[in-house]
């Protein structure tokens, strides 16, 4: 561009007027849309991936964004989701225990009350590598049920539906209405192996109405546990490294038959 062009340009955008007006249009957008897509990333109905999915590309955009876990892989607020089934990049799968299966109502996922012991739902991703991170947005309800967050070795999902058994998951955070455990899922124990757990920051009261974040964050075989006040504990176990997967899941779970199930209002993953 020639000198006298880029000094006329220059001199245009340090118009007052018109930088004013590039301003409102600016704000405009963004309270139009309500939230903010990086670069890259592809939505549908609040989902978003900044990966490629062996998927077909959305047919529509609508971006959202989490201040706690912008930059995930895969990251997804309910409350942007209508009511309806959960779609990608999602999957699910229900044991059957409950009055209804795993989906998005309400703003949240959820599945119905149990009507047997051991009622579960899991919602599951696939990452292009082995889980980094997990986190959620949570509602916690007294006496209820529990939220997992975890880091499969192989796909729960098809395992599930192929009439296999459960695969070892290198992390798994149990948050129960009163405390938290996180440890390791054996399956040839069929059972959580915890490595750490405790009561939640005194701030944190499963009320059924207030929401809490958690995350799990991994560096080869340590854990950091971030908790809703910001602070965070460390755990270390070499089968974090060993058994960990590239499926994270985020899983509703009850223990007993009438129990008020917990709910699901974000998640993330890289």
């Amino acid at each position: 561009m020639p000198i006298s062009q880029r000094n006329s340009f220059s001199e245009r955008a340090r118009d007052p007027k018109l930088v004013t007006l590039v301003a409102f249009i600016a704000i405009a957008l963004t309270v139009a849309t309500g939230v903010y897509l990086a670069s890259g990333d592809t939505a549908e109905d609040g989902y978003v991936s900044t990966y490629t999915p062996s998927v077909q590309p959305p047919r529509d955009e609508r971006p959202v964004v989490f201040p706690t876990a912008a930059d995930a892989a895969i990251r997804a607020e309910f409350s942007a989701i209508p009511d309806g089934s959960i779609s990608r990049p999602f999957r699910t799968y229900d044991n059957g225990g409950n009055a209804s299966r795993m989906r998005v109502e309400g703003g949240a996922v959820r599945h119905g009350e149990s009507e047997a012991e051991n009622s579960a739902s899991y919602m599951e991703a696939s990452l292009p590598s082995d889980v980094q991170r997990i986190g959620a947005t949570v509602v916690l309800e007294p006496d209820g049920g529990s939220v997992a967050l975890t880091a499969w070795q192989d796909s729960i999902v098809d395992s599930r539906v192929g009439g296999h058994s459960v695969p070892n998951a290198g992390l798994h955070l149990v948050l129960s209405p009163d405390s938290w455990s996180v440890g390791n899922y054996d399956s040839a124990l069929r059972q959580h192996r915890v490595v750490t757990a405790g009561y939640y920051p005194h701030d944190v009261v499963a009320d059924g109405v207030t929401p809490y974040s958690f995350e799990l964050i991994r560096d080869e075989d340590t854990v950091t546990i971030r908790f809703p006040d910001g602070t965070s504990q460390d755990a270390i176990s070499p089968v974090f490294e060993d058994w960990i997967g590239a499926w994270p899941s985020w899983d509703l779970y009850e223990r007993y038959p009438q129990m008020t199930p917990a709910r699901i209002i974000a998640a993330w993953a890289s």
